[in-house]
């Protein structure tokens, strides 16, 4: 799906895009990619090869669980990223019209009850309120159909909104992922470093929560264990935690 628009709508999402710019750099996880704070895949990829070194110099067992999220853009619901709080019967007719099965309802109203990605990033209400606007009565058409489709939920593809309306919301279920995983008494990888010098400058100790290593749609989880048996579980678990907070959001 393609979006069209005039010049004067794209410029103006594009300044939008740059008011919103410093919440997500400040909201998003320290292992988040995809455009923000000049990370690219070679992030990503780096985060994974610290992690598989040390694993090895440690002799642990270890796996990493890759998840993709179908429909990404287009399975974005709005309620969860800037228009704020709905009513129980709102909530009721967005959940319905998700087939989810009603196990998800539980974990769906608690995800409802957290404040929404961009007041939870410090996003003025003023700005929530313009971004939801400009998201307002969104439609689209297909070649050889009579009639034009209201979107109500996703965000728009090759808008300069589109991307950034995705980021808040995917650092919103990462972090709501997170609590859940660690809520089950399970404990997230931390790679700690010694003090080092190099050619870039002295560096202190430091550590890196591996949580997940995200560019954009795309997660990559990477676990540790004493054994083949408990890292096993471990995946079980994550995932469970994982693709529970997706369905809460209802992506």
């Amino acid at each position: 799906m393609v979006l069209l628009a005039d010049v004067f709508s794209k410029v103006y999402h594009k300044h939008l895009r740059a008011l919103l710019t410093p919440h997500i750099e400040a909201y998003m996880l320290s292992t988040m990619c995809g455009g923000f704070q000049r990370r690219g895949t070679d992030f990503a990829s780096l985060y994974l090869s610290a992690f598989y070194g040390y694993a090895w110099v440690n002799g642990k067992n270890y796996a990493v669980l890759f998840l993709d999220v179908s429909a990404a853009f287009e399975s974005l619901q709005r309620v969860f990223a800037f228009e704020g709080v709905v009513t129980d019967s709102q909530a009721q007719s967005i959940f319905m019209q998700c087939n989810m099965p009603a196990s998800v309802w539980p974990d769906f109203v608690d995800a409802l009850r957290e404040p929404e990605a961009f007041r939870a990033s410090g996003v003025p209400s003023i700005l929530s309120k313009i971004v939801g606007v400009a998201h307002g009565s969104t439609w689209y058409s297909i070649e050889g159909l009579s009639e034009f489709v209201l979107a109500e939920k996703g965000s728009k593809p090759a808008d300069p909104l589109g991307d950034i309306i995705f980021a808040f919301l995917i650092a919103k279920v990462l972090s709501f992922a997170k609590h859940k995983f660690v809520q089950n008494v399970f404990v997230c990888t931390t790679i700690k470093t010694e003090p080092t010098s190099s050619i870039f400058g002295e560096f202190g100790e430091q550590s890196i929560d591996l949580f997940c290593a995200n560019y954009v749609d795309d997660n990559e989880f990477p676990l540790l264990g004493e054994s083949a048996g408990e890292v096993v579980s471990l995946v079980a678990a994550l995932a469970g935690s994982i693709l529970g907070s997706f369905a809460a959001h209802l992506m």
